[in-house]
């Protein structure tokens, strides 16, 4: 009986353990498809009833999930057919050649729409609009409603290792394309059109750098499971659990992550009349720490080691653990 017991006690600790690590980012969104969701209540548009609202607003019924990890804030959007970039430099919308790469009215930033996996809304850093189709036809400005369907989009991979992707809207299913010589949102005569293909391209005022980043647009990260993990000094790691690793199996520390202030002036610990932060005797630099963008490789999962060591000691004088947001590549 006694060592039915101490079983039992050793099974809870560890399923108390994997629990804590923190819940993972929602399965790519062709698996989303697979699984049964609510669809929450959608914001009315002004002059339409709550019925054509959810007949023209809502063709799919996507997972959800609880936030987009945060990635480099701004992109260029490139046409892979004409090497042209989506602008308003102008006073409208338009997509073509760049007169300095440092435009803000060419650069965009990928919003989460609302709490349903999949869907973004792009907005402009210049003026703060938002590409839609609310009036029939593709341009940018200001939402009526935050919750227009109009105003997002899915984003999907022409290929599923491709740098490009298509832009297809959440009310009409058009894409944005270029096909006849203009910008448009419609509908794609072949899925393979060039024109309908889209680079997001890191802005050059907001980039980062990393020698084992990965390849490719980083957006890719937004489609992949994303857990918790737990570093200490040049090897220590834990949490993770959500992603079942196994030996060989690798992730990547997403990008462009700080340490929060909160934890940096936080006490974690009082010993003998003194009191540390988190910030006490920290080793690395809480703003930019080294190991942001970097990929490790399982070498062992208990305990959870990895091939490589971490590009610079994490430590401070209570030897916390510091948390980051890791995707399974």
């Amino acid at each position: 009986m006694q060592n039915l017991i101490k079983t039992l006690i050793v099974v809870l600790i560890g399923f108390s353990s994997v629990n804590s690590f923190g819940q993972s980012f929602m399965d790519r969104m062709k698996q989303a498809q697979e699984e049964k969701t609510v669809e929450p209540a959608q914001p009315q548009k002004a002059n339409a009833s709550t019925d054509q609202q959810t007949k023209m607003r809502n063709p799919n019924k996507p997972r959800t999930y609880s936030q987009a990890p945060k990635l480099s804030r701004y992109k260029n959007i490139k046409n892979r057919w004409q090497g042209t970039y989506i602008h308003n430099e102008n006073g409208h919308l338009e997509d073509g050649k760049l007169g300095n790469q440092g435009w803000h009215s060419a650069q965009w930033e990928l919003v989460p729409a609302s709490d349903e996996w999949g869907y973004m809304k792009i907005k402009n850093r210049w003026k703060g609009t938002y590409l839609h189709v609310e009036n029939g036809f593709l341009t940018d400005g200001h939402l009526g409603d935050p919750g227009w369907h109009s105003a997002q989009w899915v984003i999907e991979y022409t290929s599923p290792d491709s740098k490009y992707v298509r832009f297809k809207n959440r009310w009409t299913g058009t894409y944005i394309h270029n096909q006849t010589g203009r910008l448009v949102a419609g509908r794609l005569g072949d899925p393979g059109w060039h024109s309908a293909h889209w680079q997001l391209v890191v802005a050059s005022e907001d980039s980062y750098t990393s020698s084992t980043e990965v390849a490719g647009n980083d957006f890719s990260a937004m489609n992949r499971k994303q857990a918790d993990m737990y570093f200490r000094y040049t090897d220590q790691v834990s949490g993770g659990g959500s992603l079942n690793l196994k030996v060989g199996d690798r992730i990547q520390v997403l990008p462009d992550q700080t340490i929060s202030d909160s934890f940096l002036n936080k006490v974690v610990e009082r010993y003998q009349g003194k009191v540390y932060y988190g910030k006490s005797g920290l080793s690395f630099d809480a703003k930019k720490p080294k190991i942001c963008g970097k990929i490790f490789t399982v070498k062992s999962v208990s305990p959870l080691k990895f091939t490589e060591e971490f590009p610079e000691k994490m430590r401070n004088t209570s030897n916390s653990n510091f948390k980051f947001k890791v995707i399974k590549l």
